[in-house]
């Protein structure tokens, strides 16, 4: 039998309701705290870059990043 991955097991946790919702929203919490998420325009402000320059960062892989809720956030 195969080893699930942390990732699979979290999932697999996730989908058969092991934590409550308020665990699900402090895990949200402590991971956008941990890693600092920006905006695309917060992040061209700060670098002094143009929205489409952000965009072209994110295309080279030099800058790590995540979409949701539809949009998308740069890891400071």
């Amino acid at each position: 039998m195969e080893t699930l991955t942390n990732i699979e097991r979290f999932e697999k946790a996730l989908n058969n309701g092991t934590f409550t919702m308020q665990e699900e929203l402090e895990m949200i919490n402590l991971l956008v705290t941990k890693y600092k998420f920006i905006s695309k325009s917060e992040y061209a402000r700060k670098e002094g870059v143009s929205p489409q320059g952000v965009e072209s960062r994110l295309k080279a892989n030099n800058d790590p990043f995540i979409k949701m809720i539809g949009k998308l956030f740069i890891i400071n």
